[in-house]
């Protein structure tokens, strides 16, 4: 659906790495996105970054927060040379959210967190994660 993507399939591949140190949980993602490309389009690909941490200072508690980054595909500039502008392609972004969370059973976390990117759009969000 031309309103919701480029028609075009993307392929992604990802490095992700993860180790615990203490009471922190560390995380780190690297990407690489090879971009489909709609007919007359000029797309490039992508790279991504992320790293985030999780810090539980006692079994009850939890604080944590991420870093993610990806480059431009260009879809979204204007063509001085004819070729098409596909505003649905991703642009390249930095999104840093934080947040806290309590335990309320060894199963059921509930959380608050805050986000914002580069683009000016924040995100209030509350939530809960169950593991089973």
């Amino acid at each position: 659906d031309t309103l919701i993507g480029t028609g075009q399939y993307d392929y992604t591949g990802y490095l992700i790495a993860s180790k615990r140190l203490g009471k922190f949980d560390l995380h780190a993602n690297l990407s690489y996105t090879i971009v489909g490309n709609p007919p007359g389009a000029n797309l490039e690909d992508t790279f991504g970054l992320s790293v985030g941490t999780i810090y539980q200072p006692t079994t009850s508690y939890e604080l944590f927060g991420e870093i993610l980054a990806s480059t431009p595909s260009g879809g979204g500039e204007q063509s001085a040379t004819g070729t098409t502008v596909v505003p649905e392609a991703a642009s390249g972004e930095v999104v840093v959210t934080v947040g806290a969370g309590k335990f309320f059973s060894r199963r059921f976390l509930g959380f608050i967190s805050l986000g914002g990117d580069n683009a000016g759009a924040h995100q209030e969000r509350v939530g809960f994660k169950v593991s089973f």
